[in-house]
């Protein structure tokens, strides 16, 4: 990776003065009567925080999602629209699919995403430029143990806030497999209760 300072151990923290890619988490705003969902847009080597270039995203555009009604997640992702889960914990029977070029998984306050039990990732990323923030995602008993409970298979995007827990009997091996060189991972946390192994990225 060129952003990796020359001489950087593996697995050892350092300073960088610049960032070569940085993607704030996106955010909603009210306008008057309306609401938007606001998408910063990708900053290239810079420092600071705060992008002054954004999308604004209508809610026309936006479903507004329910825990008592968890189906309905992935069937307004499929379609393509942007969604953002309401507090409370979402118990999926089909994992979440983003296939569609900039679209934004989004919880606000505290959101548990509980993982499908048939061996399919809790959340699965295609689409280029995608958002997936704001929730914890807890794993569950696999049919197989080595499932990843995260898949980001677009080119790029955003990973931030994210928790991943694989407690009590749930297998699941890989907490996030990352196959994208140009993702970003924003406060990610994996982890395994009792401690055993568990994989962040691939």
């Amino acid at each position: 990776n060129a952003s990796i300072p020359k001489g950087a151990a593996p697995g050892v923290a350092y300073a960088t003065t610049d960032a070569p890619l940085i993607m704030d988490k996106p955010y909603i705003v009210r306008d008057g009567p309306d609401f938007f969902l606001i998408k910063p847009k990708p900053r290239l080597a810079t420092t600071g925080c705060c992008a002054s270039e954004v999308e604004r995203i209508p809610f026309q555009n936006v479903y507004v999602a329910r825990p008592e009604r968890p189906e309905d997640v992935r069937e307004k992702l499929l379609q393509g629209l942007h969604v953002v889960l309401t507090p409370g914990t979402y118990a999926l029977e089909d994992g979440l699919e983003l296939n569609h070029a900039g679209q934004v998984l989004l919880g606000v306050g505290e959101v548990r995403v509980k993982a499908p039990s048939d061996g399919e990732p809790a959340c699965r990323v295609r689409g280029p430029a995608a958002v997936v923030a704001g929730v914890i995602v807890e794993g569950a008993r696999y049919p197989r143990g080595d499932t990843a409970l995260i898949r980001w298979e677009g080119p790029d995007g955003l990973l931030a806030d994210v928790s991943v827990n694989v407690a009590g009997d749930a297998n699941a091996k890989t907490g996030v497999a990352v196959h994208a060189d140009n993702a970003v991972l924003d406060h990610v946390a994996v982890e395994r209760r009792p401690p055993g192994h568990l994989d962040v990225g691939t």
